[in-house]
């Protein structure tokens, strides 16, 4: 069995147990194992074909997790487009077919391409007949950068069971430490909290209100949360680890972080990319 496919069935297997926060409410695994159903006959009924490219534009929501998964229980390729940006150079970059996007609110919209020129790279993985993912780099010294990845390669590292623990995804749905936390989640029987607003004082009331055991953020984000004293007011007690990556940490934030949440383990997580 694939590792994809394992991992489809633990979450088919967890029922009712929590899996998404969003919109102040959980959803089961059992609701997330539904949708990803209805995604596969969608995908199957409409195309596109397996091995081909599309590109998806979102935030983590039921929706949007739903059809990534379903997309590379399909066999496609998924390009991650940036939330924020024009979608059409990465479209282009990434050889898709297809553009899906998940907006805030209202239903998903998916816009037909003309049938896009290959790249040795996607051919290669598509004679292979394994889903992949394009992620882009985040573009900071010129122009953004495709990398294409294997999902079963992807999924090696989360064989070994982590620990079932409410997650709050702080890093975004297109960005590689983003797309680690949402597997690793997943893979552990975790429950995933997604924010709508990334500002310290929306992040503090959210790991209150969903009760989130881990907070997983970039540098700067701490940075800002210990200058904003937004934690002041709020409960977080319910936070036993912080990990942080996607930028180098100073020792003088790292040493404010300590005082700041004496209990919680600070944990440096290290990726890239490509």
């Amino acid at each position: 069995m694939s590792r994809l496919a394992r991992m489809l069935e633990g979450i088919a297997g967890r029922g009712e147990a929590p899996c998404l926060y969003s919109g102040r409410r959980w959803r089961s695994y059992a609701d997330l194992a539904a949708r990803i159903a209805v995604w596969q006959r969608h995908i199957a009924a409409a195309g596109p074909a397996p091995g081909s490219v599309i590109a998806v534009q979102a935030d983590y929501s039921l929706d949007s997790i739903s059809f990534l998964l379903a997309a590379w229980a399909s066999g496609l390729i998924v390009a991650f487009v940036p939330r924020d940006a024009d979608p059409e150079a990465y479209v282009s970059a990434s050889c898709a077919v297809a553009r899906f996007t998940f907006p805030p609110s209202g239903p998903p919209v998916s816009v037909r391409r003309p049938a896009a020129s290959g790249h040795a790279l996607i051919e290669r993985l598509r004679s292979a007949q394994d889903a992949g993912m394009v992620i882009f780099t985040s573009g900071s010294t010129g122009e953004a950068k495709a990398a294409l990845h294997s999902v079963e390669r992807f999924l090696h590292k989360f064989e070994r069971p982590g620990r079932a623990l409410r997650t709050l995804a702080l890093l975004q749905f297109d960005h590689v430490a983003g797309l680690d936390t949402l597997l690793y989640t997943l893979c552990a029987g975790g429950g995933l909290v997604a924010p709508t607003e990334r500002d310290p004082a929306s992040i503090c009331a959210l790991i209150e209100d969903s009760g989130a055991q881990v907070l997983s953020a970039s540098p700067s984000f701490l940075r800002l949360l210990l200058a904003s004293g937004a934690m002041e007011g709020h409960d977080l007690a319910s936070l036993a680890v912080l990990t942080y990556g996607s930028e180098p940490m100073d020792a003088a934030t790292l040493h404010r972080l300590n005082e700041a949440f004496p209990g919680v383990r600070l944990s440096q997580k290290y990726g890239t990319t490509e």
